[in-house]
């Protein structure tokens, strides 16, 4: 008998042995397998039994029990193997698998008694299965029940991994033999538990417990690129877990999936909806999860949308994070969550009120830089001999803050920065760009340009100086 941890693709076929009584989870014979395999769960023991027969998950086509739910993209599953009952002595465990056809490609972890924990694959559709043997350390054939397995899929690789600590999946993993092995499968597969007797007929019992299925993270690219379809995968994880806000044994099996989910669907809000309204979901996450590291990812938005009261509820609840969780706050609280720029600008103000000009200067050009606003044109064509600048920080402040000003659209506010900063500085580079967004300033608001067009030419006759002169002369000639 073996007993396995498997991945496999496609929509969901319906069960031909009928649904556990396991929210999200079905399962059914496939191939060969005659007698009637079953699947039951303790879920406040969080304790799997399943049964099943058939000749082998091996060769070109199978014949076994499975227990499934589909899997889409990247993810894991996770099961203790707490033992098994068996004649055979190659009876197997936890797969993944891309069909739930016979001959369907798969990698699985599985437990074969004697044979110890193994990893072996189908790596194209209804050819022969690729086996370890040629590779299997004696630690793999020695190792017996209870032991924890994992099988995770990250693109077309798959591994494999076992432990031998009770402390399961908060503990170093030991990659298996023949690991990673690489398999093209469809973007939606079947994970889950599957168990053959490897007897045609005849019944053998696996028992598991601890299994969870692991999704990977939907991330903040994708709710960007497609806050809709970021939303329905989150809502289709959400609806497999069933009536999860009501049954703590899954909140605390499947939290991390729940706070991520949570998230996303917050994240996805906000791109259509005010922050205002959104916020209390945030708060939510972190009260129901607060010990899963997605609730990081929502404590990074209470700060970003909720002022100093979100910072000061953020520093309650961080104090004894684990420092992964700490990394991935500061993470999602520096990349693009909050808006980098804007932090540079407010220490730069900030520097600045204190008299600090060249650290003032420092976080002004960092600004500009998260904000890819480029000089590069401006150097390359100005005049032979001219510089960057005065050498002024005091007064190189004010380009600075003009230039970002003008980036924002705030003309009115810019040109008077400009202004200033030309006042001792107009022969430099930064001049030549001063001026050009001088004249976009008073072109913007309807003044006379013409004078700071000719300053900016004279200095720099860049590509953007001669597209801006272009358009300045046809707005005279209306």
């Amino acid at each position: 008998m073996a007993m396995v941890l498997w991945i496999c693709a496609h929509p969901m076929a319906a069960t031909a042995a009928g649904t556990p009584e396991i929210t999200g989870w079905a399962h059914q014979n496939i191939g060969d397998a005659t007698a009637r395999g079953n699947a039951t769960c303790n879920r406040q023991a969080r304790m799997w039994v399943v049964s099943g027969d058939g000749h082998d998950i091996y060769d070109s086509a199978d014949g076994l029990h499975s227990v499934f739910q589909p899997l889409d993209g990247d993810g894991a599953v996770v099961a203790r193997i707490d033992g098994l009952t068996a004649a055979n002595a190659w009876a197997k465990s936890v797969m993944i698998r891309e069909t739930l056809e016979a001959g369907s490609r798969w990698a699985y972890v599985l437990y074969a008694g004697p044979n110890g924990i193994r990893f072996q694959a189908r790596v194209v559709t209804g050819a022969a299965a690729v086996s370890d043997t040629p590779v299997i350390r004696p630690e793999q054939v020695a190792v017996r029940a209870p032991l924890w397995v994992k099988l995770e899929r990250k693109g077309d690789q798959f591994y494999g991994y076992y432990t031998k600590k009770e402390d399961g999946a908060d503990t170093a993993w030991t990659p298996m033999a023949g690991s990673p092995r690489t398999i093209s499968m469809a973007p939606t597969v079947y994970v889950g538990l599957a168990v053959t007797s490897h007897t045609i007929g005849t019944l053998c019992e696996a028992r598991f417990s601890n299994v969870v299925v692991y999704p990977s993270e939907i991330r903040d690219a994708e709710i960007a690129t497609d806050p809709g379809q970021a939303l329905r995968m989150a809502c289709a994880r959400l609806q497999r877990l069933g009536d999860w806000r009501h049954d703590l044994s899954m909140i605390e099996e499947q939290g991390g999936v729940i706070a991520n989910c949570l998230v996303t669907l917050a994240r996805a809000r906000e791109f259509r909806e005010s922050a205002g309204s959104v916020l209390p979901a945030y708060y939510r996450v972190v009260e129901l999860l607060p010990r899963s590291s997605p609730a990081a990812d929502a404590l990074a938005r209470i700060v970003v949308l909720d002022g100093d009261k979100g910072l000061a509820y953020a520093v309650r609840h961080l104090g004894d994070r684990s420092k992964e969780d700490l990394d991935r706050f500061h993470v999602a609280v520096l990349r693009g969550v909050v808006d980098v720029g804007r932090i540079h600008e407010a220490l730069g103000a900030k520097a600045e009120e204190l008299g600090l000009h060249v650290v003032a200067l420092h976080c002004y050009r960092r600004a500009a830089e998260t904000k890819t606003l480029s000089l590069e044109g401006f150097e390359l064509s100005a005049s032979a001999g001219t510089k960057l600048s005065g050498n002024d920080p005091e007064n190189e402040v004010w380009f600075w803050k003009g230039l970002l000003l003008a980036d924002a659209e705030d003309f009115i506010a810019a040109a008077d920065a400009y202004e200033r900063f030309l006042r001792r500085d107009s022969e430099s580079i930064l001049a030549a760009r001063a001026y050009y967004d001088l004249t976009r300033a008073k072109m913007a608001i309807g003044e006379e340009a013409r004078s700071c067009m000719e300053k900016a030419k004279a200095l720099s006759p860049c590509d953007a100086v001669v597209r801006l002169d272009r358009q300045l002369n046809a707005e005279n000639s209306l």
